[in-house]
């Protein structure tokens, strides 16, 4: 009967043994596995970024507010009754400079918005 007893109990000391070892793996996989999607993550990030670099090199961008005039003029023009938003660039400006700056945006925006009844489809 002791030796019964001794029996179950180094059964169930390899089982528990076991058990903890097959934790130890899932955790080591699981753990393997987090790093690799960080890693894959990263070159993600990577990939799109050079992607980015190499897409703004071959296009150029047109001059600011070289065609801002055309777009509010074809809002005006098909009767465009919603919010129009200028930002304006005015970090670094003293605050009677960036008074002017935002006072210039927001001339040229009425300008360009404004158009006679006639023209309003």
């Amino acid at each position: 009967m002791i030796a019964a007893f001794s029996d179950e109990r180094t059964t169930v000391h390899r089982l528990a043994q076991t058990a903890a070892s097959a934790r130890s793996d899932v955790r080591s996989t699981r753990w393997a596995l987090r790093l690799e999607r960080t890693r894959v993550r990263h070159w993600r990030r990577l990939v799109r970024a050079r992607i980015d670099l190499a897409v703004a090199s071959a296009v150029l961008p047109d001059p600011l507010g070289q065609d801002a005039a055309g777009v509010l003029r074809e809002l005006a023009g098909n009767g465009y009754a919603g919010h129009v938003v200028v930002e304006v660039k005015t970090r670094g400006l003293s605050r009677t400079e960036r008074t002017n700056a935002l006072a210039v945006s927001l001339n040229f925006a009425r300008h360009h918005l404004a158009t006679p009844v006639g023209q309003i489809r």
